[in-house]
């Protein structure tokens, strides 16, 4: 309560004032103002409070759902005037279905109130809205009214909706990944993982609930991971070959890639990894290929120095070392899953060790000692009946380069001046 300019206390006095439009407005003014207002009464407080809501209110009877009274906010809402709705029922209406309408009168007629009902609205041009409803059974002088608030969630349920599918997206995007997926904390715990992830290291989600990331290292291994992890946390970002255990003990190689995140308000790190196993595999084996390459030259080059009778004896033993240590490895390499680079290696190797030892490489060259060795190479592909193009695939060179040799090689075998066919040629040579 203010205070006169004397200090006097300042009281309310019932008045009536004039609005803007000459309206009579009731309340409340301090004395000694002009235009002092009436105070409400609880009747026109009650109607006040009703239409100045920002929820639609209908008054029902509960005995056949007449509609009593609307608030201004449910015929803006729904597009009916007072005058279409007063007097008629919710099912000459058609506002929601009837199962609604059995359910909400069960509750009432148990606890004398319903909450919190989600109910599918229908406007006057037929569309629909999503409201919560809540009710109450009054009673008004001698007769019983119920009483419904009913809250527009529309907005709400379709944002709902939109997360949802994009909840969706993003788990169908991560579970289609060829490789792993995972989220792990600053403590190494497991926060989200792909499907890939359970069938590929054979663990289950609940496992991984359980497990931390360093679970899955090798356990000599384990102190290096550690400060592999660190140091992605530390710099924003990881990146590097490491080898996970799988539930069955089995190890698999993988090529980690992974950068710093904010997942449910905690620092994450987000990675992907793609299961590299064979791809070692594949290269050790063509390192332990070159190292067998290179002892069948170092034993080709004492071959050569000794005596023509054991030159024979010795090329046989190569031969059958070749046959038998050798190509099992380079016919196993062709049957695995290898790159287009390894896979053009394989087929120099073999072509090469095809040739090492093949009586008409050693004829052609004992008769032009002055070949090179790829000059002999292209020879023999030539006289395999490989094309210039092929050849230049197999040797991983150009076209012309190729064709630079076959001039070469016309030369130093005296066919630059003659029509004889190169293929033809070498051919012929026994």
């Amino acid at each position: 309560m203010g205070k006169t300019k004397q200090g006097k206390p300042n009281k309310l006095q019932k008045t009536k004032t004039t609005g803007k439009k000459g309206k009579t407005v009731k309340g409340a003014a301090p004395a000694g103002r002009k235009n002092p207002v009436v105070p409400l009464t609880a009747d026109e407080i009650y109607r006040q409070l009703f239409n100045l809501s920002p929820n639609a209110i209908a008054v029902f009877k509960p005995e056949d759902g007449t509609i009593c009274n609307v608030n201004d906010f449910l015929c803006q809402g729904s597009g009916y005037s007072r005058e279409e709705i007063i007097g008629r029922t919710s099912q000459d209406l058609q506002l929601f279905s009837q199962d609604i309408r059995e359910k909400a009168l069960a509750c009432i007629a148990k606890d004398g109130c319903f909450r919190g009902l989600e109910v599918q609205h229908r406007l006057k041009d037929g569309s629909m809205v999503t409201c919560l409803d809540s009710g109450d059974l009054v009673k008004i002088g001698d007769e019983y009214y119920v009483i419904v608030v009913a809250q527009d969630i529309t907005h709400i349920k379709n944002i709902e909706e939109a997360l949802h599918n994009e909840h969706n997206l993003n788990k169908a995007i991560i579970n289609n990944l060829p490789g792993l997926f995972y989220v792990i904390d600053e403590y190494f715990r497991f926060q989200l993982w792909n499907d890939n992830y359970t069938r590929i290291t054979g663990y289950t989600s609940d496992d991984l609930r359980r497990m931390s990331a360093l679970n899955l290292a090798p356990p000599d291994k384990r102190s290096s991971t550690v400060e592999k992890i660190k140091s992605g946390f530390d710099i924003g970002e990881s990146s590097g070959e490491g080898e996970i255990v799988c539930k069955d003990g089995s190890f698999k190689t993988f090529l980690f890639n992974s950068r710093i995140i904010n997942y449910k308000g905690k620092r994450c790190m987000m990675g992907t990894a793609m299961d590299i196993t064979d791809k070692k595999k594949s290269e050790e084996d063509l390192k332990r290929f070159a190292e067998s390459l290179e002892d069948a030259n170092i034993a080709l080059r004492v071959l050569i120095n000794h005596s023509n009778n054991d030159k024979k004896m010795l090329e046989d033993k190569l031969q059958t070392n070749i046959n038998d240590l050798v190509m099992p490895y380079i016919d196993k390499l062709k049957n695995m899953h290898l790159d287009e680079r390894s896979r053009k290696f394989i087929s120099i190797l073999e072509t090469n060790l095809g040739s090492v030892l093949s009586p008409f490489m050693t004829d052609l060259r004992e008769y032009h000692k002055k070949m090179t060795p790829q000059e002999m190479q292209i020879i023999d592909l030539i006289r395999k009946g490989k094309i210039t193009k092929e050849i230049a695939s197999i040797l991983n060179v150009s076209v012309n380069t190729i064709a630079t040799h076959r001039n070469n090689i016309r030369k130093k075998l005296n066919l630059r001046k003659t029509k004889s066919n190169l293929r033809s040629y070498v051919r012929s040579i026994k």
